[in-house]
């Protein structure tokens, strides 16, 4: 579901952008909240820049996600966590020709679940998503543009928490 929806996003935007547009990038980061983050840029000719995102927390999940626990399947528990996916939309600014200041708004949606032991499964066992949270956060990224088409960042989501990444302008 996650890679799908950027592979359906991804050409729609680049082809509807270039053809109206400056520039058209991709960006990619990580966070200390263990997630990754990608995203779709699209800069005017007035250097403003517009962002669409997706963020993924990865998390310690067992084998396969089922949706509810059938009587036959093993009942060991083997920890529990949580993870979140988020929709990223933003807006930036390039400044002084080289630095870069953008704010970000994030929504989506928190899941914890619990692992169980079955070798049956791949991964030697399933994991159930006890509850699911909708999560709603703001943040602050800095950049600085090392080349025209080069930009490496850092800032702070309150979901995603401290996080570094890179930019690319393709044209």
């Amino acid at each position: 579901m996650r890679y799908k929806f950027f592979a359906i996003l991804a050409p729609i935007m680049f082809v509807f952008l270039s053809s109206f547009g400056q520039k058209v990038g991709i960006g990619l980061a990580g966070a200390s909240s263990g997630s990754m983050n990608m995203e779709l840029l699209y800069m005017d000719k007035t250097k403003n820049i517009f962002k669409l995102g997706m963020t993924y927390q990865f998390a310690d999940t067992r084998g396969k996600l089922v949706p509810e626990q059938l009587s036959n399947y093993g009942k060991t528990q083997d920890g529990n966590g949580e993870y979140f996916l988020t929709i990223d939309f933003g807006y930036g600014k390039i400044f002084k020709e080289k630095f870069l200041l953008d704010i970000e708004l994030s929504a989506g949606s928190e899941n914890s679940f619990q692992n169980y032991i079955d070798n049956r499964f791949n991964g030697g066992g399933y994991h159930l998503i006890t509850s699911k949270n909708t999560v709603l956060g703001a943040g602050l990224d800095a950049g600085y543009l090392f080349k025209e088409n080069f930009t490496a960042f850092a800032g702070f989501n309150t979901i995603r928490k401290a996080q570094v990444g890179i930019r690319f302008f393709l044209f």
